[in-house]
């Protein structure tokens, strides 16, 4: 498998969909077959893919991105290479779906929720409402500051944060300056149930390439009911985009957009209107001098403005009609974002900002270079938060600036 680098030493999900995406244009499909081969030993062993491969990951997994990746390894060889990979992706998503079936109107069950209507949806969460490990000082010094009965939901939704990717992020703040406000187990997220929709016909579609029809037909009608009740529940017609829903109220959290509006366009999920207009409200609002801000509030925390994320940046809105979203001329500063694909084939290069020679594949870069990636300060030109040269140990003089 591959790993993140730096102080992330072994398989983070997530993390792993975007490597996916250089994996397949470098045409390195023994690799990608390796990783699936992994995480589907990990859904068979431990019921589902972790946030990283440690123990005290268990409790949680991270945006559930394996049917995406079955998807982009189907594409790179052929789609029959995915159909052993089809009962994993049907237990990865009992994994999500565990309860749905016990649940009354206004009422949740670890990942599963049901809305009053009775639309049926998915949050974040962890079984463990404790400290995280990784963060143990951090966790029980913030949870001392409140009263004892209320410290468990705080490290539950410390963890729900932390499977979700952003962590943290004023998206989970009811004040984006106290992080005890999070309330990330009471939302529906925008993002993750587009990506079960995704999921969901992914399935199907392979079913289908295994010739049953019942169960390609069964797979496909449960992606179109959850499209249909994301966009009923988390498109705000009056602002023109999507927004993660307050699950036992059904109300949309309009009052802090992010850039997880954008996935429902990437995953397909929004009619043609509803894609034309939230990629206008995208490249209005979002879209800054070396790419997309995160969100629009500057509270302090990384998955904030101003800081851009390489797995935020490649869904530039292209379909449902609308046109691809005019971008800024290329930064050429350290602390600009850059598109991966542009570094992947030449570009810019991300410290001394001279253009690179095209090359095929990933440009091999050295830690200073990778830190920019994967975190800039995007509307500001600043450095990044909490990035630092390379020691010794180290750099790499042949990847040095030109």
């Amino acid at each position: 498998y591959v790993v993140p680098g730096g102080r992330f030493r072994e398989v983070y999900y997530w993390d792993s969909y975007f490597t996916f995406l250089g994996l397949a244009e470098s045409g390195e499909t023994d690799l990608m077959r390796n990783v699936l081969d992994n995480f589907a030993h990990l859904i068979e062993t431990v019921g589902h893919v972790p946030n990283g491969n440690r123990t005290y990951y268990l409790g949680r997994s991270q945006p559930p991105y394996f049917a995406a990746m079955v998807g982009l390894y189907a594409t790179a060889t052929d789609s029959t290479q995915a159909l052993r990979y089809l009962d994993a992706l049907e237990a990865e998503h009992a994994f999500w779906m565990e309860g749905a079936e016990g649940l009354a109107p206004g009422t949740a069950h670890r990942r599963v929720v049901m809305l009053a209507d009775g639309t049926v949806l998915n949050r974040y969460w962890d079984d463990m409402p404790a400290p995280r490990p990784e963060s143990y000082r951090e966790d029980v010094e913030l949870a001392q500051t409140l009263p004892v009965g209320r410290r468990a939901a705080l490290y539950r939704n410390l963890r729900a944060a932390a499977e979700s990717g952003w962590d943290f992020s004023s998206r989970w703040m009811r004040d984006p300056s106290d992080l005890r406000t999070l309330e990330t187990v009471d939302l529906a997220p925008v993002d993750l149930n587009s990506l079960l929709v995704h999921a969901e016909r992914t399935i199907g579609r392979l079913h289908a390439l295994r010739g049953d029809a019942t169960e390609a037909a069964r797979w496909a009608a449960m992606a179109a009911e959850r499209r249909e009740a994301l966009r009923r529940v988390a498109f705000d017609d009056e602002m023109g985009a999507f927004f993660d829903v307050r699950w036992r109220t059904g109300e949309r959290v309009t009052d802090r957009p992010t850039m997880a509006m954008a996935v429902p366009l990437y995953f397909g999920v929004a009619s043609a209107e509803e894609g034309t207009r939230t990629a206008a409200v995208l490249e209005r609002d979002f879209l800054q001098p070396g790419g997309f801000v995160t969100t629009l509030i500057p509270s302090g925390q990384q998955w904030d403005a101003p800081n851009g994320w390489p797995p935020l940046q490649p869904r530039r809105p292209r379909r449902h009609g609308a046109q691809p979203l005019a971008r800024p001329e290329p930064p050429r500063l350290p602390g600009h974002w850059q598109d991966d694909r542009e570094v992947r084939r030449g570009g810019y290069h991300p410290t001394c900002g001279r253009r690179r020679v095209p090359q095929p594949g990933w440009l091999r870069l050295d830690e200073r270079c990778r830190a920019h990636l994967q975190r800039a300060g995007v509307g500001t030109g600043r450095p990044p938060l909490r990035t630092r040269p390379p020691g010794p140990s180290t750099a790499r003089p042949a990847n040095r600036c030109p």
